[in-house]
C-alpha cells in the first residue's frame, strides 16, 4: 500500500510539469508529446487509485458508511452520465422498480463504484447490442428493504475459464480482450470485495458470444426520520441551489456530480480550470467545487481568476493534497474551506448548505 502510495508523488510531479511546460511556446509536435504525457499520467492515475482502493479492501478494516440517500436517483443520475459521456453503439433498457423507498440508508460511495464497474462493462464489452439495467425491490422486512440489482447484456460474454478468473485482479480474459477494449481488469475484483463487505454473493452467467449477465442483493436500512430536505415525491427543496464542480478525472466526476444531484442541488462540471474560469463568467453559480491538480490551469490559477471578477462566490477545494502542507495557498487565493478526496458525502451536503 505505501508503494502505490509513493507512486503518486513522482506521478503528480509528471503532470505538474507537463502542466508548467504546456504554458512554455511550443511546437505542435511538443503538443502533442506533452498531450500524450497527460494522457499517459491519466490512465496511471487511474490505475494507481484502483490498486489503492484494492489494497484498502482487502488489508484495512474497512468500515460501511451509512447515509441517507436516494437511490433511485442516484442509479438514474449514474446511468445517465455514463451513456452521455461518450457516444454508445447499444441500447441501454432501464428498469428501476417505483415501489422501492425514495430513501435509504448505505455506503453512497461504495454503491455507486460497484453499479459504475459492472455496467461500464457491459457497456464497454458490448457492440451494437444491447445491455439491460433492472432494479427491483424484492421485500421490506423489520425497517430494512431488501434490493435486487440485474444488469445483462449481448456483448462477448465469457468461456468457463475466464469466468472462473473474472474477479482476480488484473485478470481481462486474455490479452486480445486487453488490446480491444481495455482496461486494468480491476473493477470486478473491486466489486466483488465491496459486495462481500456487504454479505452479498455476486451471481455471474456467462456464454462466450453470447452475453453476459451479473445480479447481487443488497440489503438497505430504512431511516427512522428524514434528516433530508426531501419532499415526499423524491423531488427536493435545494434545486435553486446550483454547484459547478471542477474536476479532471472522469469517474471521480461521475460519482461527485451523482452525489450532488441526488442531494437536489443542480450541477455543472469543468474538465480543467479554463473551462471552469469560462463557465463563471457566462453562468451564476451557488459555490464551485475546485480540484487543484488539473492539466492546462491548476485549481489555485483559476480560483484566482474568478476572485479577479468575482469576489463573493465561494471556492471550496475538493483533492487529496494536503491541506496543511498547502496552507498558504489556498489562503492566498481565497479558499477558506478544504475537502478531502475521497468526500464524505454528508460532509459534502452540510457544506454545500453552509454555502448557499
Amino acid at each position: 500500500d505505501s508503494v502505490t502510495h509513493e507512486l503518486l508523488t513522482p506521478l503528480n510531479t509528471i503532470k505538474g510539469l507537463a502542466f508548467l511546460l504546456k504554458k512554455e511556446k511550443l511546437t505542435d509536435r511538443q503538443k502533442e508529446s506533452i498531450d500524450l504525457l497527460n494522457s499517459s499520467s491519466e490512465q496511471l492515475l487511474i490505475l494507481i487509485n484502483k490498486v489503492i482502493d484494492i489494497n484498502v479492501l482487502e488489508n484495512e478494516e474497512v468500515e460501511l458508511n451509512n447515509e441517507e440517500f436516494d437511490l433511485k436517483n442516484l442509479l438514474h443520475s449514474i446511468v445517465g452520465s455514463l451513456t452521455t459521456r461518450k457516444p454508445s453503439t447499444n441500447m441501454m433498457h432501464v428498469k428501476i422498480d417505483e415501489a422501492i423507498p425514495n430513501l435509504m440508508c448505505g455506503d453512497v460511495l461504495k454503491i455507486s463504484q460497484v453499479v459504475i464497474n459492472i455496467l461500464s462493462n457491459a457497456l464497454k464489452f458490448t457492440k451494437n447490442g444491447e445491455v439491460y439495467f433492472y432494479v427491483s425491490l424484492i421485500s421490506i422486512l423489520e425497517n430494512r428493504a431488501k434490493i435486487k440489482f440485474h444488469i445483462w447484456d449481448t456483448g462477448i460474454g465469457m468461456s468457463k475459464k475466464q469466468k472462473a478468473n473474472a474477479f482476480d485482479t488484473f485478470r481481462q480474459g486474455s490479452m486480445k480482450i486487453n488490446r480491444n477494449y481495455g482496461g486494468t481488469g480491476l473493477g470486478l475484483a473491486i466489486v466483488k470485495k465491496i459486495l462481500d463487505l456487504h454479505n452479498s454473493e455476486i451471481v455471474v452467467d456467462s456464454k462466450l458470444k453470447k452475453g453476459t449477465s451479473v445480479s447481487f442483493l443488497i440489503d438497505f436500512d430504512l431511516p427512522k426520520k428524514s434528516k433530508l430536505n426531501y419532499k415526499i415525491n423524491g423531488s427536493t427543496q435545494n434545486n435553486h441551489v446550483h454547484v459547478l464542480l471542477v474536476e479532471d478525472n472522469k469517474v471521480n466526476q461521475l460519482i461527485v456530480k451523482n452525489i450532488i444531484s441526488y442531494y437536489g442541488f443542480g450541477c455543472d462540471s469543468a474538465n480543467n480550470g479554463e473551462e471552469a474560469v469560462a463557465m463563471v463568467k457566462e453562468n451564476s453559480y451557488s459555490l464551485v467545487l475546485m480540484d487543484i491538480m488539473m492539466p492546462r490551469m491548476d485549481g489555485f490559477e483559476a480560483t484566482r481568476f474568478i476572485k479577479s471578477f468575482n469576489k463573493t462566490l465561494p471556492v471550496v477545494a475538493l483533492t487529496a493534497i494536503s491541506e496543511r502542507l498547502n496552507k498558504e495557498k489556498f489562503n492566498e487565493v481565497g479558499i477558506q474551506t478544504v475537502l478531502s478526496k475521497p468526500v464524505n458525502p454528508e460532509l459534502l451536503y452540510e457544506t454545500i448548505l453552509q454555502h448557499k
